[in-house]
């Protein structure tokens, strides 16, 4: 029986391509997003009863990286970059969206509060090489927060 394309978006996985990065209100390309992820290790304390108690431990931070094309006079993440110092940066809320294939409606989101960079990759030059030039900047936070938006 045919599905209608109603039925599909309703019902199907959402892709992956389609998402939007927002960082402190700057919505900016990115290639990809990888890191996304949120860990507690556990504690498992045993006593000599045969008590056996599992729980959470503390928080894990992750660390995100962003992949994007270089283009000319974009330098917002290198200018980010630089106002990082010892024991100083301008830390922001980063907002990473799931979007369904239309790119309108948000499905699931993620939110770094008080990101900030750790370091940007840059492009592996090579004169024989006919690829788009990319950097891969990694983000610290204090903690990510996933929202489901549906």
């Amino acid at each position: 029986m045919p599905h209608s394309a109603e039925d599909i978006r309703a019902s199907y996985p959402v892709p992956v391509f389609n998402f939007i990065v927002d960082i402190d209100g700057d919505v900016i390309p990115f290639k990809s997003v990888s890191g996304l992820n949120v860990n507690y290790p556990k504690i498992i304390y045993r006593d000599g009863m045969r008590g056996l108690f599992i729980m959470p431990g503390l928080y894990e931070p992750p660390e995100i990286t962003f992949t994007k094309g270089v283009f000319s006079g974009q330098c917002r993440l290198y200018e980010w970059l630089n106002t990082v110092n010892f024991n100083e940066v301008d830390k922001k809320d980063v907002l990473v969206s799931l979007t369904d294939t239309s790119g309108e409606r948000l499905i699931l989101s993620w939110t770094l509060v008080n990101a900030f960079p750790t370091g940007i990759n840059a492009p592996d030059l090579n004169a024989d090489s006919n690829e788009v030039a990319t950097i891969s900047m990694t983000l610290a936070c204090d903690r990510v927060m996933a929202n489901c938006l549906n």
